[in-house]
């Protein structure tokens, strides 16, 4: 069992899209029903790569994972936050995050799903912000290769 919380969470971001390119994708046209039988596969997924190797509370996969802190690597990155809380548009003005926001895991992110899943980004939810406090709580997308995961404090 791996102690690393990142490289679980790259193990993870891996066998997802993996398995939804080479074999959901394909399954059948109905895309109703891939995206279906792929989250419920996905949150399995991420249960036993995840979740149970760090006896982490049961936290659905896609929900605010407040176990698993999402962390810049450097001082600050691009990162594209919700115009309204979880709205669907990305486009609120500021446009990078610092280092000192604290973040929390919500799932990996691809802006479509038709095609090849590639989980480029990372979606996350603010919990604190002292530079930008009436941002807490607004889902935030970063580039995964800006940020590393780890366990939250109170693990």
């Amino acid at each position: 069992m791996s102690t690393n919380i990142d490289e679980s969470m790259s193990l993870f971001r891996l066998a997802s899209r993996d398995l939804f390119n080479n074999f959901f994708r394909h399954s059948c046209e109905d895309l109703a029903l891939i995206d279906e039988g792929f989250k419920e596969v996905q949150n399995l997924l991420f249960r036993k790569l995840v979740i149970q190797p760090f006896a982490l509370p049961d936290i659905e996969y896609g929900d605010e994972n407040e176990e698993i802190s999402v962390n810049i690597l450097g001082w600050l990155a691009p990162a594209m936050i919700n115009r309204e809380r979880n709205s669907g548009y990305w486009d609120y003005p500021i446009k990078e995050i610092t280092q000192d926001a604290k973040l929390c895991f919500v799932g990996f992110f691809d802006f479509s799903t038709i095609r090849l899943l590639d989980h480029q980004f990372v979606e996350v939810c603010i919990r604190n912000w002292p530079a930008y406090p009436e941002l807490v709580g607004k889902r935030t997308l970063i580039e995964y290769r800006y940020v590393q995961f780890s366990l939250s404090k109170q693990n």
